[in-house]
C-alpha cells in the first residue's frame, strides 16, 4: 500500500474575514471538544492578525 501524500493546512490562511471565522468556530462548537476549540480560537486569532497586516 502506498504511503499517502499530505499537504500542510493552515486554517487561518483561508479565513477571509469576520464571517468566515464565525462560521469556522460554529462548526468547531459541534463536535463539543475543548482542545478542538482552543485550537479554532487559535487560529482564529491568527486569521485576525493576517487581517490587520492586509489593512
Amino acid at each position: 500500500m502506498p504511503t499517502p501524500q499530505f499537504t500542510e493546512w493552515h486554517t487561518a490562511e483561508h479565513l477571509e474575514n469576520e464571517e468566515d471565522i464565525r462560521l469556522y468556530l460554529d462548526a468547531c462548537k459541534a463536535y463539543d471538544d475543548p482542545r478542538l476549540m482552543s485550537f479554532a480560537q487559535r487560529e482564529a486569532a491568527k486569521a485576525r492578525e493576517n487581517f490587520s497586516r492586509r489593512e
